[in-house]
């Protein structure tokens, strides 16, 4: 007792949360590994982080398993570049334009150089996460606790399926269950946590957030350690028996966990009430660890679902989500790779054709579900939606090469961008953000005078010379009032008439018209307050415009015309109209660029010289926050634009058709979210450098 409590009393560095998001095969669990490996003696003993980071030329390996950096290795890399760049300053005076280049290359790679021997300063605080021999490093899967709520509502006495409407879904089910029970330990959890002293899994996680003694405490700990262990061991049977059925399974477990607290769905539900319960478990998860010291630093791998990330951003002060992106030619590649190697070594042959072409589709059904396109607005909630916990990320980093990389000798950009990433989170301000992260958050404070209510984008555009030569947001021409600023009920105002006689419907009264739109926006048992809510005008229009031309194309199609649906001859047909334009409008809502009232955010940027003069911005680099549209597309290709550098994906845009010859790359580095946090330090360096002369630094 007297040892438990003296390990519990130890100090602990400061709680440190990392989220990974991405789409499949982006790398997120390749990069949860590099921190801490799930299994084995890794986990007791840190060499999964200090391996990684040994392949570092400027890290060594210290007695104890801690880290140092080289630093004698750094300050010849610098010496040398330095004298590099003082033969290139002799050349500029000579004008030999080979040395001259010389020069210039040389003084990019000593700027990086220096910044990162700024940055390997922060990696002495990794110690703070060395303790005793151990790293205080901890991954924890989603898809970990998913599994262990799917076992433990089959560890139930009235456990059954019956529930489940879809007999497809069922039979998948079924195949799981079985898996589940043949490979439970001969303790199963339930019996685990039993004798740990817990009732069941509800008691367990109750106790997680109480105060309890060491005792109590340290039960608390071996019963987190059941759940991980036994949810790795069914996770990987199941999926070596069915790997075409495991991420839909899965993803159906996550979905209805969050629909309706049952992995299996057998219940109705508010998805109100249940959205949160896989993020309050990895949050009892992270503070019950933290409590009986065995990690301080989390990384949790994979977060799919937006609300779960705005939770967790509530709920952990230092909590960063780093996004990881690669092209899917890449991903596909990763994903294919690993499954086919597996399920050779399962089967102990060559996959067939059949095989190989099922696996793709497997890639595909995951890949476009992970995506959370054409959602509902209650699907969001509980669905997968990584398209927007990328959006939503802190840092974003660009993972379209190899770990570990195939030749040996290559530069290691993932592990690099990662150990960045690793520094910023432990000293903050410990290197400066480089020019496409600087003018990228000038982009996004750009987009947050926008008062488009769809999407406020922020677009900066910097010349050859490296200055900002024009600067936009998307927004309503001057004189004209934002939908964001516009209210249903101000449509009965003269100044708003245009307006509401272009979207009213034949022989509507304008009080009809503002009736319609507040039972289309607002909450019904908020009426009043639904007059006060904004609408966009470019949905609206759409509805009215494309919505009657879709069904004449479909009446086309089908034969008939107006009169025959208008008297009713072809009820049949009537019905069948609806019900298409219905699942059409929800599937792929009307998207009309041209009846939006307000510019781009692209085009302000550009008629920005045109309307008060300036420079040119021929040659220059645009930094927007969200992907070019077709039509901004055209006028960047016309101005002369080199290359653009953008956040988000746009939908149904084409940029390799209307932007070819340009330099179109999407952003990766530190985002607005972070900005401030990570490049802003605590202390001035000449503070800090008075602080530790004295030895007065604040102990953590």
């Amino acid at each position: 007792m007297h040892d438990v409590e003296s390990r519990l009393s130890t100090r602990m560095p400061p709680l440190m949360v990392l989220g990974l998001t991405g789409p499949v095969g982006s790398g997120c669990t390749t990069l949860s590994r590099i921190l801490d490996s799930p299994d084995g003696a890794h986990r007791h003993t840190g060499t999964s982080l200090t391996k990684a980071l040994t392949s570092v030329p400027w890290i060594k390996l210290r007695p104890g398993g801690a880290t140092s950096v080289d630093w004698d290795y750094l300050n010849g890399q610098v010496d040398e570049l330095y004298a590099q760049r003082a033969i290139g300053l002799s050349a500029a005076e000579t004008e030999d334009a080979s040395k001259t280049h010389q020069q210039s290359v040389a003084k990019k790679r000593l700027e990086g150089l220096l910044e990162l021997r700024e940055s390997a300063k922060a990696l002495y605080r990794l110690g703070l996460y060395h303790h005793r021999g151990v790293h205080l490093f901890r991954t924890l899967s989603v898809s970990d606790l998913i599994v262990f709520r799917a076992i433990m509502a089959i560890e139930k006495p009235d456990f059954d399926l019956g529930g489940v409407a879809d007999a497809t879904k069922g039979a998948k089910y079924e195949r799981f269950v079985a898996v589940a029970r043949d490979h439970m330990q001969a303790r199963t959890p339930q019996e685990a946590l039993t004798q740990l002293g817990f009732s069941g899994y509800g008691d367990f996680y109750k106790e997680c957030y109480d105060e309890v003694d060491a005792q109590r405490l340290e039960s608390l700990g071996h019963g987190m350690n059941t759940i991980h262990r036994v949810a790795r061991v069914v996770k990987r049977e199941y999926w070596k028996r069915h790997y075409l059925d495991y991420s839909e399974v899965l993803q159906d477990f996550g979905d209805n966990i969050r629909y309706c607290d049952d992995p299996f769905g057998r219940r109705k539900a508010n998805p109100r009430d249940c959205a949160y319960r896989l993020a309050k478990g990895i949050a009892q998860m992270i503070y019950l660890l933290w409590r009986t010291r065995q990690a301080a630093f989390f990384v949790i791998d994979c977060l799919r679902n937006p609300y779960e990330v705005n939770y967790l951003r509530r709920e952990f002060a230092n909590f960063f989500l780093l996004s990881l992106f690669a092209t899917e030619k890449t991903r596909e590649h990763r994903v294919m790779s690993d499954a086919r190697a597996s399920m050779q070594r399962l089967l102990k042959r060559d996959l067939t054709s059949s095989e190989e072409h099922q696996i793709a589709g497997t890639f595909e059904a995951a890949d476009h579900r992970d995506a959370g396109k054409g959602l509902s607005e209650s699907e969001i909630l509980y669905r997968q939606n990584v398209t927007r916990c990328c959006q939503i990320s802190d840092i974003a980093v660009n993972n379209d090469t190899e770990w570990p990389p195939t030749d040996p000798t290559a530069n290691d950009d993932f592990l690099r961008k990662s150990l960045r990433v690793l520094c910023l989170a432990l000293a903050p301000g410990c290197t400066k953000p480089d020019d496409d992260e600087m003018f990228m958050n000038l982009a996004y404070t750009m987009a947050m005078k926008s008062n488009c209510i769809s999407r406020q984008v922020g677009a900066v555009i910097v010349g050859p010379d490296g200055y900002v030569v024009g600067a936009g947001w998307n927004d309503v021409g001057s004189g004209r009032i934002s939908c964001g600023l516009r209210a249903i009920r101000d449509l009965g105002v003269e100044e708003f008439k245009p307006i509401g006689d272009a979207i009213r419907k034949d022989g509507e009264s304008c009080e009809s018209l503002i009736e319609r739109l507040c039972q289309r926006v607002g909450n019904p048992s908020r009426a009043k307050l639904a007059a006060q809510l904004c609408f966009c005008l470019k949905d609206t229009l759409a509805e009215r415009e494309a919505i009657p031309a879709e069904r004449r194309r479909l009446m086309r199609a089908l034969g008939v015309d107006d009169e025959q649906v208008r008297v009713g001859l072809i009820v049949p047909v009537k019905d069948y109209l609806d019900r298409a334009l219905e699942r059409q409008i929800e599937e792929e809502p009307p998207h009309q660029l041209e009846y939006c009232l307000a510019l781009h955010a692209e085009e302000n940027a550009i008629l920005q010289g045109a309307k008060i003069g300036g420079m040119g911005v021929k040659g220059g680099t645009m930094y927007v926050t969200c992907q070019p549209c077709s039509l901004c597309a055209k006028k960047i290709q016309q101005v002369g634009l080199k290359r653009v550098i953008y956040t988000e994906a746009y939908p149904k845009s084409r940029p390799e058709i209307y932007m070819a010859g340009i330099d179109l790359q999407q952003f990766e580095g530190v985002k607005p979210r972070a900005y401030m946090r990570l490049f802003m330090p605590d202390h001035d360096e000449k503070e800090s450098q008075g602080l530790e002369k004295e030895n007065l630094v604040p102990q953590v």
